[in-house]
């Protein structure tokens, strides 16, 4: 596609699979740590986000004054919010490599004998 499959590329597709692979791995997590099944933590995850989507709706329809404004604050609200714990999460996963990483005291030890 040329500059705009590049452009799409860049901006779109590659913060989409650096997403889900979080999301993905976060899934897995729980599933060693905790023993949830990924098809119980993708429940989880979908009840979440639709709790968290009927808030936001609930704030407009019900807000009469400035439904805007509250909707704009309750979905910033909404999204800013930690997940709970036992919800896998993008947010839990580190994107990029850690910086410099010293090598533990024991290696140096058992290098020197």
């Amino acid at each position: 596609w040329g500059r705009c499959g590049a452009v799409a590329d860049r901006l779109v597709f590659r913060p989409l699979m650096g997403w889900a692979t979080a999301w993905s791995f976060d899934r897995l997590r729980l599933w060693c740590e905790r023993g949830t099944h990924p098809r119980a933590a993708l429940a989880r995850a979908l009840g979440e986000c639709a709790l968290r989507l009927v808030l936001v709706l609930t704030a407009v329809l019900v807000s009469p004054v400035a439904p805007l404004a509250v909707a704009a604050g309750t979905a910033v609200l909404a999204a800013l919010l930690p997940p709970l714990p036992g919800t896998p999460a993008a947010r839990r996963c580190r994107r990029t490599p850690p910086g410099h990483v010293r090598a533990p005291r024991l290696l140096a030890a058992l290098e020197s004998s």
